[in-house]
């Protein structure tokens, strides 16, 4: 993403009309229609149930859609219309990365609506579709490293190979929420990330201005701004 400064980011940057459990972005440039797609887990965050611990709204989630000329003002558009043969009812956290007319997506594809976390037969896998369009897409591969419980891919590219990270629910990971306020409503908000002196921090309290220019063939993921007068590096993050 290129952005320039511009309009000022709303706080959320977005929120799912639908379910209001936005997560999990993932933003990519639709090339035909010049507008930015943001692909995110649509959790449905609205669905009531009788057991508080009950975790099947975090299941049967779809990809929602969104887009945006400028990356600032973000308009709700459908779910994404995904391959029956290689994913299901429940899908997370879709990673988009474009390279020569193609647009590939990994997906994490859980095969029910569970409501607990972890029973046999939930183990989550990782499956790669692609897409020259952004509104349709067919099966690829299934992405394999030996285990069962392989979550929320993020890939670069490094030379003339590729990087994928990803989260192995096997080796005991977890995602805490440190806000004693934090409930299941997400939204998506834009940070501002500072590295210096060797530190990461991220600022969301901070107010940004920006627009996401259309990119080039140099496109980088991410737009840093050196600040030669204290030697730290900004990024602005989703």
């Amino acid at each position: 993403m290129h952005a320039v400064s511009s309009a000022s980011v709303p706080k959320p940057l977005y929120c799912d009309p639908i379910f209001d459990g936005a997560a999990d972005v993932s933003i990519a440039y639709d090339r035909g229609a010049k507008l930015w797609n943001m692909f995110y887990t649509n959790r449905r965050a609205t669905f009531k149930l009788p057991e508080p611990k009950d975790g099947a709204w975090v299941h049967g989630a779809d990809i929602g859609i969104a887009t945006s000329s400028d990356g600032v003002a973000w308009r709700y558009q459908s779910t994404a219309k995904l391959p029956k043969e290689c994913t299901s009812v429940t899908s997370w956290a879709p990673e988009l990365y474009y390279e020569k007319g193609v647009y590939d997506m990994w997906l994490t594809v859980v095969p029910c609506i569970f409501s607990r976390w972890g029973p046999p037969g939930s183990e989550a896998r990782m499956v790669h579709v692609t897409s020259r369009d952004l509104s349709s897409s067919r099966c690829d591969t299934e992405v394999d490293v030996g285990i069962n419980g392989m979550i929320d891919a993020s890939v670069i590219k490094l030379g003339s190979g590729y990087r994928m990270r990803y989260k192995d629910e096997t080796a005991q990971s977890h995602i805490m929420a440190a806000d004693p306020n934090w409930s299941q409503h997400t939204v998506i908000q834009v940070a501002e990330l500072v590295y210096k002196d060797g530190w990461l921090t991220v600022d969301r309290n901070v107010d940004l201005s920006f627009e996401l220019a259309a990119p080039t063939d140099r496109l980088s993921r991410l737009c840093r701004a050196v600040q030669p007068d204290h030697g730290s590096e900004h990024v602005v993050a989703v």
